[in-house]
């Protein structure tokens, strides 16, 4: 989803309801940075009501959580989109799994290390 801006008259009007210092409680600030509530990816607005108004320091420190939530449900997302992405390639025909079947059946490891051939050429070695 692209990042819509609020438009040069919210924000104008977010700062003024603030009188210009930060929002966030506790801080007297002057602020002049106008924020998302709920963030754009979220389904938040470009309205006044979604609107704050936060210092420099307190506007980095929102968005830097903003992003690390964001990266954590996209993760998320992977692991399920995963399963999408397979059947869409099926469907296409560009799937082909993976061949990871173990070691060759013909094959067996002995607690040395060596691999030996089965049934067939019993005895002989095998160097991998």
């Amino acid at each position: 989803m692209k990042r819509a801006n609020f438009s040069a008259k919210t924000k104008q009007l977010a700062r003024e309801r603030a009188n210009h210092t930060c929002e966030l409680a506790g801080c007297n600030e002057p602020a002049n940075e106008v924020d998302h509530i709920k963030a754009c990816w979220q389904g938040g607005e470009n309205t006044l009501e979604n609107a704050q108004v936060l210092c420099r320091k307190h506007h980095a420190r929102k968005t830097a959580k903003d992003c690390a939530v964001r990266a954590k449900c996209d993760r998320a997302a992977g692991r399920k989109g995963q399963y999408a992405r397979r059947k869409k390639a099926k469907a296409e025909g560009r799937y082909k799994p993976i061949g990871g079947g173990g070691f060759n059946k013909k094959l067996k490891r002995k607690f040395d290390g060596t691999v030996v051939a089965r049934e067939q050429n019993k005895g002989e070695k095998y160097n991998d």
